[in-house]
């Protein structure tokens, strides 16, 4: 019985976890970084914004459902000058989490991940050059 509460009291613990996507610009000074967001499964449009250098765009919501079949998705359209990449930027777990943290950090030369603030980051995509 004992376990049963600690099991219930666990996933109310988790049921509401925030989840925190942020994209982050240092390509270099005066250079913009363009982003265009949309979630899936249900599908919604988060909209575009300019992201100046040194500056970060970042999402902050709840994951309400403590155990998720459909899993939902954020794909976020990365792009300066003739240069972009499409970046699946958060996908949901099937069972919640707490705590979640996916930042992306756009470089010249690419684009780079870390799931933890007092991580390095590691480098994850090349940039795609356009016409």
């Amino acid at each position: 019985m004992n376990l049963l509460i600690c099991f219930v009291l666990a996933l109310a613990g988790t049921a509401y976890s925030r989840i925190n996507v942020e994209m982050r610009n240092q390509i270099a000074p005066k250079t913009v970084l363009h982003t265009k967001c949309h979630m899936t499964n249900p599908t919604s449009d988060l909209g575009s914004r300019e992201v100046p250098f040194n500056q970060s765009r970042t999402f902050t919501f709840q994951d309400v459902d403590p155990i998720n079949w459909e899993k939902e998705e954020m794909m976020c359209l990365l792009r300066y000058d003739r240069y972009y990449h499409d970046v699946q930027v958060y996908r949901e777990a099937t069972f919640s989490r707490s705590g979640i943290l996916r930042s992306w950090e756009a470089r010249k030369d690419g684009i780079y991940f870390k799931t933890r603030r007092n991580r390095q980051w590691e480098f994850k995509y090349y940039w795609y050059v356009g016409k």
